[in-house]
Formats: structure tokens, C-alpha cells, sequence
């Protein structure tokens, strides 16, 4: 039997994770890891090229607030066809239309197809969840250090809060209206940072 790529099979970079709290049956909160459908086309795309195809055999609504997916992931490796088939389910916010719905449950599919061949399955790894939260700590740790330090040039310059963010959105190429703090990752404050010790 033709075997997948090996590089399709090593853990996708944390980088890549994406998470978001849900409720259990018992109504509490708990994080669930995952993979967007793009992550997992992207690589399909750069190992297999066109010799993989993905189906909805199905779709179920069990009521207006969740869509469940019969999902199908068909590989081709040199005139071998293989094929892993899920369900999934849509995780969505309140509000959120039948299209969205689906299009999440579309994509759960294909993550959880994906799965079945050993493409991300480390995110069903309890041991991986623990990297990827030691992964982001580290990152929020880089983080404040680096706006600790953007604070500390602006005070010691007497730069204002508005006068720090008129610079931050220059450097972005973000206008001041649609600016916001919050949005700005680790990357953009590294920019800001550099700038204001070669500015200031």
C-alpha cells in the first residue's frame, strides 16, 4: 500500500493552532484546539498537489442552533485510492447564520478526515495541549515584555498615549479611527519597539 508523504505527517507548527471555549454537556467551560480548513488545505495542496478530493456526503440540523457534517477526504497516491470518513460539527457564536454554520462544520470535517490519516492528529494528543499552552504563555510573556518596554521609552520621552498610538498606526499603515490596541500582535510591537529606539 503507497504510503502519505512523511512530511505530511509531522506535527503542524503550533503557530497554526487555533482554540476556542465551548461548553461541555455538564456546562462547563473547556477549550477545544483545532486546525481552520485553509491550514489543512494548504498542506493536502503542497504534499499531494490534486491527488486528494473532499466531500459533504451529508448534513444534519438537529435544530437551528447546530449543523453536523457526513464529511469524506479521498487521497490518491499513485492510482491508490484511499479514503477516511467524520462527522463534523459546527462550534459557532450565537447569531451566527446557516452558512456559517455549515462552513464550520465543513471544515471540522475535513480537519477530523484529515485526522484518520494521521495529518494533525497530534491536536487529540492531551500531552500536545500542553505544548501549545506553554507555546502561548511564552508569547504572552515576549509580549509584555516588549510593551513594558515601548512604556518605558514613551515615558522617558513624554510621548502621550494618543502620540504612541499615531506612531504604532504610521508604522502599520492603519488609520487612527480603526486602530486597535488589542489587535496588535507580538510582531507589531516588535516593529514599534525598534522603531522608537532608533526614533527616540
Amino acid at each position: 500500500m503507497a504510503l502519505l508523504p512523511e512530511k505530511l505527517l509531522e506535527p503542524i507548527s503550533i503557530d497554526k493552532v487555533r482554540s476556542m471555549e465551548v461548553k461541555n454537556d455538564n456546562g462547563d467551560k473547556t477549550t477545544l484546539y483545532y486546525y481552520d480548513y485553509q491550514t489543512i488545505v494548504n498542506l493536502l495542496n503542497e504534499h499531494l498537489g490534486l491527488n486528494w478530493s473532499y466531500q459533504i456526503k451529508q448534513v444534519e440540523v438537529s435544530d437551528p442552533s447546530a449543523v453536523a457534517v457526513h464529511a469524506r477526504l479521498e487521497i490518491d497516491l499513485n492510482g491508490t485510492k484511499t479514503c477516511r470518513e467524520q462527522f463534523g460539527t459546527a462550534f459557532v457564536k450565537n447569531g451566527a447564520s446557516y452558512a456559517e454554520k455549515l462552513k464550520a462544520a465543513a471544515s471540522a470535517g475535513l480537519t477530523r478526515c484529515a485526522a484518520l490519516y494521521g495529518i494533525g492528529a497530534e491536536l487529540y494528543d492531551p500531552e500536545h495541549h500542553l505544548k501549545i499552552e506553554a507555546h502561548r504563555n511564552g508569547l504572552q510573556d515576549k509580549l509584555q515584555n516588549v510593551k513594558d518596554q515601548v512604556a518605558n521609552i514613551a515615558k522617558m520621552r513624554k510621548l502621550s498615549t494618543d502620540k504612541v498610538k499615531e506612531i504604532f498606526g504610521n508604522i502599520l499603515n492603519i488609520p487612527m479611527d480603526t486602530f486597535v490596541w488589542k489587535e496588535r500582535s507580538l510582531a507589531d510591537y516588535e516593529k514599534l519597539l525598534v522603531y522608537l529606539r532608533a526614533e527616540f
